[in-house]
C-alpha cells in the first residue's frame, strides 16, 4: 500500500521539509533502499541485465543482488541526481500543471514477482488519468531527441518500460534537467513487445541469481571482479586458443613499445625546436605547445613517517593485494605462432612532409 505525498506548485518544500537531512540520515535511508532493491530487479537494473548499460554489467548486477559486490561510494553525478530530483519533479509539476504523487515505498507486481520499481512520481491529469514520472539530470543532450518525443537514451527507455510493466502504467513522462539549465519533458508509451522480451530476460536473470549461476564476464574489469584473488600453487593448462590469445597480446605489446619509441623520438625533436618558447607555429596555426605548469604542493609521506612514525602508523589501513598479470614473452610455445596483423618495420623513420606554401602577395593581405 502506497502512502503517497503530493508535489504541485510550491508544495515540494513542504513535502520534503525545509531542513536538509544529515549525512548519517541520508546514508541510513540509502542503505535501507539498497537492501530492499537486492530482493528483486529494479528499473535501473533493466539495461544492465540485458547487457545494454554503459555503466554496469550483468555480473555487477548479479554480485550486487547476492550481496558480494564491493562497496562503492555514491559518485558526484549520482549525488547531484538525488539532490536535484525534487527540483526536477517541481519543474515538471509547474510546466504541466499536473499533480504528482510521490510513492513512499517500492512497488511490486504479482505477475512479475522478481521485479520491483521505485517511482520518482505518479503524474495525475485533470481527468484522473495516471502516468509514471521519471526525473533525470544530464550534463548534456547527447542521446536525447526532440522534447515531447520518445527519443531518449536506451538505458532510460528500458528503465521506464520496466516501470510501466511493474506499475501497470501505459505512459511515462521523463523530465530532464540538463547541465545548461535547459529543461525538457519526453513522453514514452508502453511497448508490449519490448516489455515481453525484457521481462523474459529479467526472469531468466533472476533464475540465475536464485540458483547462484554466475554470468559470464564481459570485460577486463569483470574478469578481475569475478576472480579477485589467485589460489597459491595452482595452474591451468593452456588450450590452443589460449596460446593464440597470448601470442596476439605479445604481438600488440611489442608494437606498442615500438610506436611509443617513435613517439618519444618525434616529441623530443619538436621540443628541441621549441627550446624555451611556449609554442610551435606554422603560418597562422599552432602546431604544438610546451608550457610550464603551475607549481603545486604535495604531502611528503616519507618525511612524515620518519619524523612521526607513531602518528603515521595510526592512519595505515589494510588493503587487499591486487592480482598482477604478466605475459611470459620468452615462452617457447609462443614463438612459432604467426599473427596475421601488419608489422611495423624496425627503426621506422617518418620524414616530415611539409607542404609548400608561398608567401601571400600584398594584394591578398587584409
Amino acid at each position: 500500500m502506497m502512502n503517497p505525498q503530493l508535489a504541485h506548485g510550491g508544495d515540494e518544500a513542504a513535502v520534503r521539509g525545509l531542513v536538509a537531512d544529515t549525512g548519517d540520515q541520508v546514508k541510513a535511508a540509502r542503505q535501507k533502499w539498497l537492501d530492499e532493491r537486492r530482493t528483486g530487479i529494479g528499473g535501473s537494473d533493466a539495461a544492465a541485465v540485458v547487457g545494454l548499460s554503459p555503466w554496469r554489467t550483468p555480473l555487477e548486477v548479479y554480485l550486487d543482488k547476492i550481496g558480494e559486490l564491493p562497496d562503492s561510494a555514491e559518485n558526484e553525478d549520482m549525488r547531484r541526481g538525488t539532490l536535484l530530483e525534487p527540483v526536477v519533479r517541481q519543474l515538471y509539476a509547474d510546466a504541466t500543471g499536473r499533480k504528482v504523487l510521490i510513492p513512499d515505498n517500492i512497488i511490486r507486481n504479482v505477475d512479475y514477482p522478481w521485479a520491483l520499481v521505485n517511482l520518482d512520481g505518479i503524474s495525475i491529469g485533470p481527468t484522473g488519468y495516471q502516468r509514471g514520472l521519471e526525473c533525470k539530470t544530464a550534463r548534456n543532450k547527447a542521446g536525447w531527441g526532440e522534447p515531447g518525443s520518445a527519443d531518449i537514451p536506451m538505458v532510460y527507455l528500458l528503465q521506464v518500460q520496466h516501470g510501466m510493466a511493474v506499475a501497470k502504467l501505459s505512459v511515462f513522462d521523463v523530465a530532464v534537467f540538463f547541465g545548461d539549465f535547459d529543461f525538457a519533458i519526453y513522453e514514452v508509451e508502453a511497448d508490449a513487445e519490448l516489455i515481453g522480451l525484457l521481462m523474459e530476460r529479467e526472469a531468466a536473470f533472476w533464475r540465475m541469481v536464485k540458483s547462484r549461476t554466475v554470468p559470464d564476464p564481459v570485460s577486463v574489469a569483470d574478469v578481475k571482479l569475478r576472480w579477485p584473488r589467485s589460489l597459491p600453487l595452482t595452474y591451468v593448462t593452456a588450450s590452443p586458443a589460449d596460446l593464440h590469445s597470448a601470442a596476439i597480446l605479445m604481438f600488440v605489446k611489442r608494437h606498442i613499445a615500438a610506436l611509443e619509441a617513435i613517439e618519444e623520438t618525434a616529441k623530443a625533436a619538436l621540443q628541441a625546436t621549441i627550446k624555451d618558447a611556449e609554442s610551435l607555429t606554422f603560418m597562422d596555426e599552432t602546431v604544438a605547445t610546451w608550457k610550464s605548469a603551475k607549481g603545486g604542493t604535495r604531502f611528503d609521506a616519507k618525511r612524515f613517517q620518519a619524523e612521526h612514525p607513531d602518528l603515521y602508523a595510526q592512519y595505515l589501513t589494510e588493503a587487499a593485494g591486487a592480482r598482477r598479470f604478466l605475459l611470459k614473452e620468452k615462452c617457447q610455445c609462443l614463438q612459432s605462432i604467426t599473427i596475421p596483423l601488419p608489422s611495423i618495420p624496425e627503426g621506422l623513420y617518418l620524414p616530415p612532409q611539409v607542404p609548400a606554401v608561398s608567401s601571400p602577395s600584398p594584394a591578398n593581405e587584409d
